[in-house]
């Protein structure tokens, strides 16, 4: 993951979680942390117009970080207009290979950070905040072994093979509309059946990847569950979970994992 890491940073609790998050980040990568503070305005006053007190979050939230991790550099920016579009300009202006926020978390309004996760031109980390119960070290990926997205594939497989964790593929399944229909409960055998498709149809998704890292140890983790259900379920005891963009919208499957997730989602888009 090339690149700085930019942290968005507001003052809020859920930011500095994010931030301090994404300084362990940027220590485990060997890279610059950038913390950016965006000032919303209108047409009037005129975007350059000082904001009190925001040059004096970003210098405090700068030495805060730089006392944790010594040998860690961090830089500010201090940007006017609108939060979403600034955001994603500091991550290209930077060449980020990972922008990080605060989670919207599952009361929250999420619509202007999903709005920002697909207009940013890198990998999007969204961090929850509050204290975690420690946690099992996996890295889990959400993965549809019909159609795997490659980039976020890449991305779960490359971070547990540095991070050295258990990489946790997840892959919903459901049982098949005929199956649903019926009057009364599917015979187990079926239902062993129709597993045992999903169980190869994984294993055949990943053997790539597996011969490219064979340091990391995958669990292969099939749940008969809509997708955000089994993964939120994975997030409980994971270090992170890392999943696709696709295309211009965030799926429903990823906005419910961007907001009940008890864990950092990485969300990555589609080259």
């Amino acid at each position: 993951m090339p690149g700085s890491v930019v942290a968005a940073i507001d003052g809020s609790a859920g930011s500095a979680a994010a931030a301090d998050w994404a300084a362990g980040e940027a220590v485990t990568l060997g890279a610059e942390l950038r913390l950016v503070h965006v000032v919303a305005t209108r047409p009037d006053p005129p975007t350059d117009t000082p904001a009190p007190g925001a040059g004096l979050l970003l210098a405090r939230a700068a030495r805060h970080l730089a006392g944790r991790h010594p040998a860690l550099r961090v830089t500010t920016r201090l940007r006017h207009g609108d939060p979403g579009v600034e955001l994603a300009a500091a991550g290209a202006e930077a060449e980020a290979g990972l922008l990080v926020l605060g989670a919207p978390g599952a009361e929250g309004s999420g619509g202007a950070v999903s709005a920002l996760v697909v207009r940013a031109p890198c990998a999007v980390a969204l961090v929850p905040a509050g204290e975690r119960e420690a946690d099992s070290g996996e890295v889990v990926l959400g993965v549809d072994a019909r159609h795997a997205d490659r980039s976020a594939v890449d991305l779960a497989f490359a971070t547990a093979q540095r991070r050295g964790a258990v990489l946790r593929a997840v892959h919903a399944w459901g049982l098949p509309p005929a199956a649903r229909r019926l009057p009364y409960a599917v015979p187990e055998e079926d239902r062993g059946g129709w597993e045992d498709q999903e169980v190869q149809r994984l294993s055949d998704t990943l053997r790539g990847w597996r011969e490219e890292y064979p340091a990391v140890e995958v669990h292969d983790d099939l749940r008969l569950l809509p997708p955000d259900e089994a993964l939120v379920a994975a997030s409980a005891q994971a270090e992170r979970i890392v999943v696709g963009r696709g295309g211009t919208r965030l799926s429903p499957t990823t906005e419910a994992v961007l907001h009940h997730a008890r864990c950092p989602v990485v969300v990555v888009p589609t080259p």
